[in-house]
């Protein structure tokens, strides 16, 4: 395969990758019945706040950096699910302008709901794939996520040299 032919497969595999990212980033937290944008940004925040209670008491910054945004929207964001009854808010003991978050049962429950309906699609979607294509997805899947990670990291201080490097005009 040429150059040429290599920078095509990969433009049109990127444009596959994004096409389905931003496919299912819009409908991921939906379950069978509509759900509203709000909803769903509830379930983003339970599902935040579990994974980050594996390693602490999660605070509003530790959510801010874990959904990508600023610290004002993880804010606004816990405390709609505060008011919705997924989380629950209190300020820090030992430093009143921490505020920990901590998922409720209800909460859970409707994190539960998510995850199952995300893997009914799942399987849906690869109804008819082998259990090897299903691992070897899944294999490079978390691949890509880690790498997705290790990316964030260099994006401030790399993002123009790894756009350059891919000869992306900046």
């Amino acid at each position: 395969m040429s150059e040429d032919e290599s920078s095509e497969t990969d433009a049109s595999q990127s444009e596959a990758l994004f096409s389905f990212v931003r496919f299912w980033s819009r409908r991921w937290g939906q379950i069978p019945r509509r759900t509203s944008a709000a909803h769903n940004q509830n379930v983003l925040v339970v599902q935040a706040v579990v994974s980050l209670t594996r390693e602490a008491e999660p605070t509003i910054q530790d959510l801010a950096t874990e959904l990508g945004c600023s610290h004002a929207h993880a804010s606004r964001a816990a405390a709609r699910a505060a008011t919705d009854g997924y989380v629950d808010v209190r300020k820090s003991t030992f430093d009143g302008r921490f505020k920990h978050l901590k998922a409720t049962a209800l909460g859970l429950r409707i994190l539960v709901e998510a995850l199952s309906w995300q893997e009914a699609v799942y399987r849906a979607l690869t109804n008819d794939w082998t259990s090897r294509e299903r691992q070897e997805f899944e294999r490079l899947s978390a691949r890509l996520a880690a790498k997705s990670v290790e990316y964030e990291a260099l994006w401030p201080m790399a993002g123009e040299q790894i756009l350059r490097a891919n000869a992306v005009d900046v």
